[in-house]
């Protein structure tokens, strides 16, 4: 009797995963690039830079990859092709050569805007990744507590007020302190589970028009 109703708990458990919390991750995460591609759009108008230009149709691209991505993402076949790939150093140095030759500007300030923008759209991207697969998401559960006293040793060592500072102001929001401490060990988890540079390059190819070396067709 315990094993059927440990069974029965464990399907409603995935289908409550599956059915409800999958589908609400997905819609936040798109939601905050749909957000991305207005803001991008609203900055260009902004400082009268060029609709028209290559690299705004080149980030719009990338957004909209992103974007299809978490449609059809599923974490082991991604692992593995990224795991072909990136034995290959000499296709992972043609990659990446090719891939910022695309996001190339002359411009300063157009430069750092494009920066910010591309890290930004990938770590909304690698956070559906963490969050869209439970066993990394309970991995990221276990590692917060001790991402978040890591980074509390790290204030106390500069400085025994500012470390108590830190600590009282934790627990009067603590709510939003659990939540930061999960982003925390969320982007830890990524770094370690993704190579964020193949993450926004394997997405760019599909929303855009990356030329392709033979090398590169070949891997993919």
């Amino acid at each position: 009797m315990q094993l059927f109703l440990l069974g029965l708990n464990i399907l409603l458990l995935a289908a409550v995963w599956r059915l409800m919390l999958r589908k609400t991750i997905l819609d936040h995460h798109r939601d905050r690039l749909f957000d991305l591609r207005d803001e991008l759009r609203a900055k260009f108008v902004e400082n009268g830079w060029d609709l028209d230009s290559a690299i705004y149709k080149r980030l719009r691209n990338l957004t909209n990859g992103y974007l299809r991505f978490t449609e059809e993402f599923s974490i082991v076949p991604f692992v593995v092709l990224e795991a072909r790939v990136q034995a290959n150093s000499e296709l992972c140095a043609d990659l990446k050569a090719t891939f910022d030759k695309e996001f190339h500007v002359s411009d300063t300030r157009l430069t750092a805007f494009v920066n910010d923008y591309r890290v930004q759209a990938r770590s909304v991207m690698l956070g559906y990744m963490i969050y869209s697969s439970w066993p990394i998401l309970l991995m990221c559960y276990v590692l917060a507590p001790i991402v978040a006293l890591n980074e509390l040793i790290g204030v106390f060592n500069r400085g025994l007020s500012r470390g108590l500072k830190a600590v009282a102001l934790r627990f009067r929001n603590i709510r939003s302190s659990a939540g930061d401490a999960l982003d925390s060990a969320q982007k830890v988890v990524a770094k370690k589970v993704f190579v964020p540079d193949f993450v926004e390059e394997y997405s760019y190819r599909i929303g855009g028009d990356l030329p392709s070396s033979p090398r590169r067709a070949a891997a993919c």
